[in-house]
């Protein structure tokens, strides 16, 4: 964590990086983010993708972050929406898009 924010003791530091790790660890290749921790519910929901989203921006992840981005993006695509949603499920991983031209390959 850069302490340029914030002082945190290593208790603190310890418990932020293990929190940290477990998003990551939650991170599919496809940019899939699950939300549950222990897989108690299924989905990622928007609000705390966009969240970890920031959290992955301020670690200076911006491959983790634009790949959380870009699942999002996609889901919408594939499913036709036309505003966000609360819950997203997992995508099969063969499911690939374009985003420049947000075409489906």
């Amino acid at each position: 964590m850069d302490d340029k924010y914030v002082q945190l003791s290593d208790k603190g530091n310890s418990l932020y990086n293990a929190t940290y790790q477990t998003m990551l660890d939650r991170l599919y290749q496809n940019g899939y983010a699950q939300t549950s921790l222990t897989g108690a519910y299924n989905g990622m929901f928007v609000r705390d993708a966009s969240i970890q989203v920031m959290a992955h921006i301020a670690q200076g992840d911006m491959d983790a972050a634009m790949s959380i981005l870009k699942y999002m993006a996609a889901y919408h695509k594939a499913i036709g929406a036309e505003h966000a949603i609360h819950i997203m499920d997992a995508l099969p991983n063969n499911i690939q898009y374009d985003f420049a031209t947000g075409q489906r390959v």
